[in-house]
């Protein structure tokens, strides 16, 4: 893969709860990742630190499997306007993640996003090395029904719902 252009892309804005795993800016324990977009794919460029290896300088394959988890959920999130909750993950890990060096994560909407099932796509490079791959599907999940189920609490979803806002001045 070459190399996205981040400085060409719209940056995704986290406000929310700062204690995901995947991308919690308050989380020191976790990804910290950040995303951005050109439109057709949610990208993140990041480092995985060691104390998430399974062996010396390799990514734990669950690690892994949360990165792409992550970027995946945000294309779904970003492209159908939908809030996505993952069902089924099939991975392929090709090749070893490495850790403490820059690898980015890509994902896309693979297969139709009919409003209730998302399929989408994700891959980890380290430089053009494919290492992980992943398709994810996700069932979309309104933002009224996910209120009144209590999935988030009022910063949350007002977070949500002003992430949707902000995807559609990217596209316009």
């Amino acid at each position: 893969m070459t190399k996205p252009n981040f400085d060409s892309m719209a940056k995704i804005q986290f406000v929310g709860n700062g204690k995901s795993f995947g991308c919690g800016p308050d989380n020191p324990h976790g990804l910290q990742m950040t995303y951005y977009t050109d439109g057709k794919s949610v990208y993140s460029k990041l480092s995985v630190k060691d104390h998430l290896c399974g062996w010396k300088n390799i990514a734990h394959g669950g690690v892994a499997i949360a990165i792409l988890d992550e970027v995946q959920f945000w294309a779904a999130f970003v492209f159908t306007r939908k809030l996505p909750l993952a069902v089924n993950v099939n991975v392929n890990l090709e090749k070893p993640v490495p850790a403490d060096r820059e690898i980015v994560a890509k994902g896309y909407i693979q297969g139709p996003a009919d409003g209730k099932e998302i399929i989408t796509k994700g891959e980890i490079y380290s430089g053009d090395d494919l290492c992980t791959s992943a398709t994810n599907t996700f069932k979309a999940l309104p933002v009224a029904l996910a209120k009144r189920l209590k999935l988030f609490d009022g910063s949350d979803l007002e977070w949500a719902q002003s992430q949707l806002k902000e995807f559609e001045s990217i596209e316009n």
